[in-house]
C-alpha cells in the first residue's frame, strides 16, 4: 500500500518562522551597519567640502594679504615722497637716482608674486604715471577712471576692480600747496585670471573643482584655459552668487552635483566649489547597494524555502 506523504503547512510555517528569528538580528543588525555607514560617508563628504572650501579660501586670501602688505611696505618709503618733490628739477642726478631706486622696489613687489601685473605710481597734478612694466608716461583713460573711483573713498587704502585687473591702491597727501590733496597713488595691478589658475591648481586629486565670481557684478572669472562646465554650473545658479545659501545643488543634463559658494575677506569675489554628487557620496552608494544585495539574497532564501518545502 503507497502512502501519499505530504509536508504539511503547519511544518514549513514552523520553518520559516525558526528561519526568520535566526537570521533576522543579523538581517536588522546589517541593515543598522549599513545605515551608520552611509550617514558616516554623508558626513566625510560634508567635512570634505567644507575642507577644501576653507584651502580654496585661505589660498587665495593669503595671497592677496601677502601682496597688500607689500605695497603698504613700500608706501612708507621714503623714497616716494622724495621723489614727488624733486620732479621741479628733471635729470639732476638725484632725481634720476630716484627714479632707479623706486623702478628697483616696485621690481622686487612685482617678481615676488606671480599674480602681480603690474606696480606703479600716479601723480595726478603732473599727469604722470610710473609703472614698472612701462616707464614713465601720463595718465591714461584707465588710471584716470582708477582715480575718479578711489577718490569717492574716505579710506587711504582702497580696491578697484575692472575688467581686466584687480588693483589695490593706496595714497598719499600734504606734499604740495594743498596739504589735503593727494600728492601720489601708489597701485599694484593683479591679474584676475592668475587668481583662478592658482586655485584651480588645487584640484588635482580633489573631488572639488573651483572657480571665481565677481561679487558685485556677478561676472564669471575664467582663468587661462576656460572650462565649459564651470559656465554650466554657473548658468544653473542663475549666473548669480547673492542672495544664494552656503550650500545647494545644481542639476545638470549630465547629473546633479553638490555646490559651496563663499565670499572673500574683501568681498570682491566668491568661491564657488562644486562636486559631482554621485562621485562625491560614492562611499554612501555603494553601501546602499550592499544593503539591496541582502535583501535579495534574504528574498532569495525564503523563496527557496517555499519552493522545497511546499
Amino acid at each position: 500500500m503507497r502512502i501519499n506523504r505530504t509536508r504539511r503547512p503547519g511544518v514549513f510555517i514552523k520553518i520559516v518562522i525558526g528561519f526568520l528569528i535566526m537570521t533576522l538580528p543579523l538581517l536588522l543588525f546589517s541593515i543598522m551597519t549599513i545605515r551608520a555607514g552611509m550617514n558616516a560617508a554623508v558626513d566625510r563628504a560634508e567635512v570634505s567640502s567644507q575642507s577644501q572650501m576653507n584651502l580654496f579660501m585661505k589660498t587665495m586670501d593669503d595671497e592677496l594679504h601677502n601682496i597688500a602688505q607689500m605695497l603698504i611696505a613700500l608706501n612708507n618709503d621714503p623714497d616716494l615722497p622724495a621723489y614727488y618733490l624733486q620732479q621741479n628739477e628733471d635729470f639732476t642726478f638725484k632725481n634720476v637716482s630716484l627714479y632707479q631706486n623706486l623702478k628697483t622696489k616696485m621690481g622686487l613687489i612685482s617678481y615676488s608674486n606671480n599674480y602681480i601685473a603690474d606696480v606703479f605710481l600716479i601723480y595726478p597734478d603732473l599727469n604722470k604715471t610710473i609703472s614698472f612694466r612701462n616707464g614713465v608716461r601720463p595718465i591714461d583713460a584707465r588710471k584716470a577712471k582708477l582715480i575718479e573711483e578711489v577718490s569717492r573713498s574716505d579710506t587711504t587704502y582702497n580696491r578697484y576692480l575692472d575688467h581686466d585687473f584687480l588693483t589695490y591702491t593706496t595714497e598719499f597727501s600734504g606734499l604740495g600747496a594743498d596739504p589735503l590733496a593727494v600728492s601720489y597713488y601708489l597701485g599694484v595691478d593683479i591679474y584676475k585670471e592668475r587668481i583662478v589658475d592658482a586655485l584651480k591648481s588645487l584640484e588635482e586629486a580633489n573631488v572639488f573643482k573651483v572657480f571665481l565670481i565677481e561679487t558685485q557684478s556677478s561676472r564669471l572669472v575664467e582663468g587661462s584655459t576656460p572650462r565649459e562646465l564651470d559656465r554650466d554650473i554657473f548658468a544653473g545658479m542663475g549666473n548669480a552668487v547673492q542672495a544664494k545659501p552656503d550650500q545647494y545643488r545644481v542639476k545638470l543634463q549630465n547629473g546633479s552635483y553638490v555646490v559651496h559658494t563663499r565670499t572673500s575677506t574683501d568681498r570682491l569675489f566668491s568661491i564657488v566649489a562644486y562636486a559631482d554628487e554621485h562621485e562625491l557620496l560614492k562611499p554612501m552608494h555603494e553601501l546602499r547597494r550592499w544593503s539591496a544585495f541582502l535583501w535579495i539574497i534574504t528574498g532569495i532564501v525564503v523563496m527557496l524555502f517555499a519552493f522545497f518545502y511546499l
